[in-house]
């Protein structure tokens, strides 16, 4: 089964997702731990905020696994990639529809300007396979991450699995709701065997840009 027909799986047993008003919505892109399954998921998992598909990066950005940093995945734009080039890749991740007034709260959680910062990049929807605008949270490189990046000290990736996130990611002090999701889905996931490979992910990813 590739992606795309997993995630339209995943989809129909979640129900539809509501259709985009672009008047009153905007499109965010997930490629860390706001994703279906993932403890943060919790953040996007209310009203106003819903699941559109899954998707890729039109363009390579570089993702890496912050080990300095309870190892939360980072990624930075590709337009300032410059010496990590050789690392960027195009990004696999989730396509949420977002109800404009509650930008401000996903803001908040990933806390804009200090630690992360909103720019808006281009993807490929794996459902419809048309290109997107849509926003994204980029984090904001400090010099002694970009001495490590570039001294190939963080693992790189294409693709944030579930297997990863379950094995290295530490949430934030004081986030029980995290503490407690991380648990609930480590637990559905062996009765259901839902989890996506990232092998399946890659495969996917080249399919669809080797046809563009």
């Amino acid at each position: 089964m590739t992606l795309c027909e997993d995630c339209e799986k995943d989809r129909a047993s979640l129900g539809s997702s509501r259709t985009v008003d672009f008047e009153k919505d905007v499109l965010v892109f997930s490629y860390g731990t706001l994703k279906r399954g993932f403890c943060n998921h919790f953040n996007v998992h209310k009203v106003g905020i819903s699941y559109w598909q899954d998707a890729v990066t039109t363009e390579p950005h570089v993702m890496f696994l912050d080990s300095t940093n309870r190892h939360r995945p980072c990624l930075v734009p590709g337009e300032h990639s410059g010496p990590f080039s050789d690392v960027s890749s195009h990004v696999g991740g989730e396509l949420y529809c977002v109800k404009k007034s509650l930008l401000g709260s996903l803001d908040a959680f990933e806390r804009v300007p200090m630690h992360y910062m909103r720019m808006t990049i281009g993807v490929l929807g794996c459902s419809d396979k048309k290109r997107h605008n849509c926003e994204v949270y980029f984090t904001k490189l400090s010099v002694a991450q970009s001495k490590l990046l570039e001294n190939g000290h963080f693992q790189t990736m294409d693709f944030y699995s579930l297997d990863v996130h379950l094995m290295s990611y530490c949430p934030r002090s004081g986030n029980v709701k995290g503490q407690i999701e991380i648990t609930d889905s480590r637990c559905s996931l062996e009765a259901e065997d839902t989890s996506r490979g990232e092998d399946e992910t890659r495969v996917e990813m080249e399919q669809m840009f080797g046809a563009m």
